[in-house]
């Protein structure tokens, strides 16, 4: 769907002056179902579901229902890749986090900063990535207490994404034995015998 950057400003605008209390009430009187499930201070969200009413009309949580019911006899298998091992998880987020650092994410964070492209309650803005290093190019901390703080955010991010899986209908695939990374075939393999039973299942 298309988005209308000027809304978007004055709702940004909107939430400065009065807080994100009163766009939430504004989201609660045109979309109700909404607003239950959207925090009063996610502002993008809340300025997203104002922004789908303003250009169509139609409240987004419709919108919602209508997307559920598009495919109601459609059997859709989740496999999630999940490790064992806590420890060897972060550690793997950490030798990320230090490879974008080295690849230039700060350079990149830098130049879109410049740009005008990230703005206070945009997607952008708030992305882990990007918000630290906003913090670090402000002068607010050091390099290193930045890196720290990125690296731990990937971590908080990765506890909810299995939290998040844990309460839906999933097979666990777990890309780790005994602290040890399977080969990537393995994984590959055991996916597709994975995949065909269920289809088996279906037939």
């Amino acid at each position: 769907m298309r988005s209308d950057a000027a809304f978007r400003r004055r709702m940004e605008e909107l939430a400065e002056r009065d807080g994100n209390e009163a766009l939430h009430a504004r989201l609660a009187l045109i979309d109700p179902r909404a607003a239950a499930e959207i925090h009063p201070n996610n502002r993008v969200r809340v300025i997203r579901a104002l922004e789908i009413y303003y250009l169509t009309g139609i409240p987004k949580s419709l919108y919602d229902e209508a997307a559920s019911d598009e495919n109601p006899r459609l059997s859709i298998l989740n496999i999630t890749l999940r490790f064992a091992s806590r420890s060897l998880l972060y550690e793997r987020i950490d030798k990320r986090v230090d490879a974008m650092l080295k690849e230039g994410l700060v350079e990149e964070t830098r130049r879109l900063l410049d740009e005008g492209k990230l703005l206070p309650g945009t997607t952008a803005y708030g992305a882990i990535g990007y918000k630290e290093c906003l913090g670090y190019l402000h002068g607010e901390e050091t390099y290193e207490t930045m890196a720290e703080r990125l690296k731990n955010a990937t971590h908080h991010y990765a506890k909810r994404q299995e939290t998040w899986f844990s309460a839906k209908p999933h097979i666990p695939l777990y890309a780790d034995h005994e602290g040890i990374m399977r080969p990537a075939e393995d994984l590959y393999g055991e996916a597709l015998r994975l995949a065909e039973t269920f289809l088996n299942k279906q037939n």
